[in-house]
């Protein structure tokens, strides 16, 4: 009898953390823009360009569909699902993983890096740890 490994499978869900935390920031820019002593038409200006900015982030929030992280130990790559292009993406050698977020950076095979910022909500809770806990594990054995 021989066990087959199931690859890993994540699904990624739009943050509202990220969404939230861009939001603070158009706000905090406007506010600031607002009681900076500059002149009208500048200031204007840079309001405009934050505001299209902000409309953008919320359409793209709205329209984004949750997305499939698959690791295959196989081959020792990962696949997303919104990629399929690159069928090989490898994980760079440094991570960022703390209890409430994980930064995972990946390798394509020309050597472009693709990164993902998962907070707690993009994952649920149970995948959120499992992928935290093999990506330090990971980190751990290349020590």
């Amino acid at each position: 009898m021989t066990v087959e490994k199931k690859p890993l499978r994540f699904t990624l869900k739009p943050s509202r953390i990220l969404f939230y935390a861009n939001l603070w920031l158009v706000l905090l820019l406007i506010a600031l823009l607002i009681l900076m002593p500059i002149l009208f038409w500048p200031k204007l200006v840079t309001m405009c360009i934050v505001t299209g900015f902000f409309i953008s982030e919320v359409k793209a929030w709205i329209q984004v569909e949750p997305e499939e992280l698959l690791f295959s130990s196989e081959t020792d790559c990962w696949l997303l699902s919104r990629m399929p292009e690159q069928d090989r993406l490898v994980l760079r050698e440094y991570q960022f993983v703390i209890s409430s977020l994980i930064i995972i950076y990946f390798k394509t095979p020309n050597g472009r890096t693709v990164r993902r910022t998962l907070p707690r909500d993009a994952l649920s809770e149970a995948e959120h740890h499992q992928l935290r806990i093999f990506l330090v594990a990971r980190r751990l054995d290349q020590v």
